[in-house]
């Protein structure tokens, strides 16, 4: 007992919700299907870690910005704070592999607005140690400076989350005007815009006009054999026996 100051010795405690009183029968299955939801909800709400875009811009001198967003799909963050602050699991790691070097890393406070970014204090930035891990229902961005060109994988792994990973294709992107269309990644049948032809000129990746609706036998030019000289951009050497009926292309 408790000596208190005022009403002398005092008991102090209780009895456990069920340890004097057990539900009458016909009420033991509402609790039973209450404790059952939660122990469900709580289940799914345990954390679930994705890879989300990834984004690369050239800064010349072949260094590149690299931007990755890993998001907690779930309420439950993939470290506690009591977990953090008794330790009771280890950080999560954020891993780079791949034929790049990285200079610097950190942390994007808003990668819709244009800011600091919170630089990562660590010897090994192709292995990060994030001791507060990701919070529930959030996106982290993390944002790499990388020297070198090549394909460069990301691995985010957590105790409680999984391990996930994406691999960014770092390389030189090309303006919109020297592609069909002035879109990137775009192709149509013929594969014009594939990566392999972003290099050449937009006329130089045009059918000529000499060839017929099949684009596979010439109807117009020259004497045979002769190169079409009114399309630069692209030569082709016509049929022999062709009719030479070539008139300039416009």
């Amino acid at each position: 007992p408790f000596d208190h100051p005022e009403y002398g010795p005092v008991e102090m405690g209780g009895w456990g919700k069920f340890g004097s009183r057990v539900n009458p029968r016909f009420m033991s299955m509402e609790v039973f299907h209450r404790n059952m939801a939660f122990t469900l909800y709580h289940a799914d709400q345990m954390p679930l870690v994705k890879m989300g875009e990834s984004r690369v811009e050239s800064l010349g001198g072949d260094m590149y910005r690299v931007q990755v967003d890993i998001r907690n799909e779930r309420a439950i963050p993939t470290i506690t704070t009591r977990a953090m602050t008794t330790r009771a699991v280890r950080p999560d790691i954020l891993s780079v592999e791949g034929g790049v070097e990285v200079v610097s890393a950190g942390w994007v406070q808003d990668k819709n607005r244009p800011g600091k970014t919170a630089l990562v204090d660590q010897k090994e930035l192709d292995r990060i140690l994030v001791r507060n891990g990701i919070p529930g229902r959030t996106t982290r961005t993390i944002e790499y400076l990388v020297r070198g060109r090549g394909n460069m994988e990301v691995t985010y792994s957590t105790v409680k989350g999984g391990t996930v990973s994406t691999t960014v294709r770092v390389q030189e992107s090309f303006p919109a005007d020297r592609l069909v269309g002035g879109r990137k990644g775009r192709s149509d049948a013929s594969g014009i815009g594939h990566a392999e032809d972003r290099r050449l000129p937009l006329l130089a990746r045009l059918p000529c006009p000499c060839l017929s609706a099949g684009g596979d036998r010439p109807v117009s030019v020259r004497p045979a054999a002769a190169p079409c000289a009114s399309w630069p951009a692209r030569r082709h050497t016509p049929a022999p026996g062709a009719v030479a009926r070539c008139t300039p292309h416009r």
